[in-house]
């Protein structure tokens, strides 16, 4: 069972971009389903085999109530997600939030679902004990019970952690928690780094950036060198910033507040990827 291909449904949206990266999820080892509003007459209405749907909300309520009922009864042994982008966070912004439905970020998206799939696989029990009136604290502690994967790497990492002490420092201790080796450096640091480290950080290590303002972004930006970090977790970062890290320093960014474990769940993404490619 732990080897199980889970079949997810991802609602299309139409005339705009995908709020997360598609093929972080073909990654997962999962069978992506492409799923349309529209049912052709006569085609398939219903399909117990999928485990997961998700709905991108770039805008405050893109579906009718009737449009969500309509996937329900397609799917309707399914777990509903809603990734809200950057402009549809809570219950202010995105109006009356669609009902039944577990709602997350769209930067703490990938890790999460990587963990729900994780969980569907080893204890779907714990899947099942999801409710929708959850108060904040029960959907902390359901979140925290599912845990990081269990696809946990064998092999001793080190992690480089950049930033100031104070942000970095609730990291390390995670980290270490997690069974790897970890350092400290400041942001500034990332500029000594020779090609030949950076070299050694793509193949026996990865780096955590946290950036705390707008000022050490632009730092980041203006870097001249590439691939030294692994992962970034920025406070007050643009949609068009976000894409232009991603693309210019090919790293995964999520933004704040965030989970420990959401953030383990990508930093252990980030390092599997790298080394299947090795092997």
């Amino acid at each position: 069972m732990a080897n199980s291909v889970i079949s997810v449904g991802l609602l299309e949206m139409l005339g705009q971009p995908p709020l997360i990266p598609v093929e972080k999820l073909q990654e997962l080892n999962l069978e992506l389903l492409r799923v349309s509003l529209n049912i052709p007459k006569g085609g398939k209405v219903a399909d117990a085999d999928v485990r997961l749907v998700i709905i991108q909300q770039a805008r405050r309520r893109p579906y009718s109530n009737a449009e969500l009922q309509k996937i329900r009864r397609r799917f309707p042994l399914a777990l509903f997600i809603v990734v809200n982008g950057r402009w549809n966070e809570g219950a202010a912004r995105s109006g009356n939030p669609y009902p039944g439905v577990i709602n997350i970020r769209d930067t703490e998206a990938i890790p999460r679902i990587r963990r729900l799939i994780s969980c569907m696989r080893d204890d779907g029990s714990k899947i099942a004990e999801y409710r929708p009136l959850f108060s904040s604290r029960e959907s902390l502690n359901w979140w925290l019970s599912i845990g990081v994967s269990k696809e946990t790497l064998k092999k001793q990492m080190l992690v480089r952690l950049y930033g100031h002490r104070d942000a970095i420092g609730g990291i390390k201790i995670a980290v270490e928690n997690n069974g790897w080796s970890c350092k400290q450096y400041r942001i500034a640091e990332l500029k000594s780094i020779s090609s030949e480290g950076a070299n050694r950080l793509k193949s026996g290590c990865c780096g955590i950036a946290v950036v705390r303002n707008r000022a050490e972004v632009r730092v980041l930006m203006r870097m001249p060198t590439t691939d030294k970090i692994t992962l970034l977790v920025a406070d007050n970062i643009t949609a068009q910033e976000r894409v232009q890290i991603q693309d210019r320093l090919h790293c995964d960014v999520m933004a704040k507040p965030f989970q420990n474990d959401d953030l383990l769940e990508a930093l252990q993404a980030t390092i599997e990827l790298p080394l299947r490619r090795v092997a």
